[in-house]
């Protein structure tokens, strides 16, 4: 009998924190424990989605590793293009900061960091730059098509920083921050 009104207790506490909060609480013991639906979910998620960086005329490519670091300049992992980090940690990119090094160029030493002249985070109602792609890349506006209300796109230009300058693209290095992980919504 015990049993079945914590039950029923449990029931209807976890039937008004869904209702109150729109989120599925539940309650054992003295912990609270609250799995969000999926709409309102913290942390975040980077996905290295593209770089485009060379010297000069030479045509070969950068392999640009991004380490991400916490705000107590701890090292949270090195992204290469096409790698994803998701953290419930962390509800803003503002929270993080990045160190760009660099490989396969002549004219820069294997592992250099390279600082960044500039950056821009974007979303997808926000006023867009008029800048091309680089070596194939998809434009700005191009890659802000298809992003959801809860992603922007985090752009670094590690060239220069005069925006009147050819190699001036913010596409050097291109997040997308994700402010929404899904893969949250239910972690173990």
């Amino acid at each position: 009998m015990v049993n079945l009104i914590n039950l029923k207790q449990s029931l209807v506490k976890t039937f008004i924190g869904f209702f109150l909060a729109g989120s599925f609480i539940t309650f054992g013991g003295n912990e609270k424990v609250v799995a969000s639906s999926g709409d309102d979910v913290f942390g975040l998620e980077l996905h290295y989605r593209d770089s485009a960086f060379q010297c000069g005329e030479d045509t070969t490519q950068a392999d640009i590793k991004v380490d991400v670091y916490d705000q107590n300049n701890t090292l949270l992992t090195t992204l290469s293009k096409g790698d994803r980090y998701t953290s419930a940690d962390f509800d803003s990119i503002n929270d993080l900061t990045f160190v760009y090094n660099v490989y396969n160029l002549s004219c820069i030493s294997n592992g250099s960091s390279v600082a960044a002249e500039d950056t821009m985070l974007l979303g997808a109602n926000d006023t867009v730059p008029s800048i091309d792609g680089f070596s194939g890349q998809a434009s700005i506006e191009e890659m802000l098509v298809g992003l959801n209300s809860y992603e922007e796109l985090f752009l670094t230009e590690l060239g220069t920083s005069d925006p009147s300058s050819s190699a001036y693209d913010l596409q050097d290095v291109v997040l997308v921050v994700d402010n929404n992980p899904s893969s949250l919504a239910f972690a173990d």
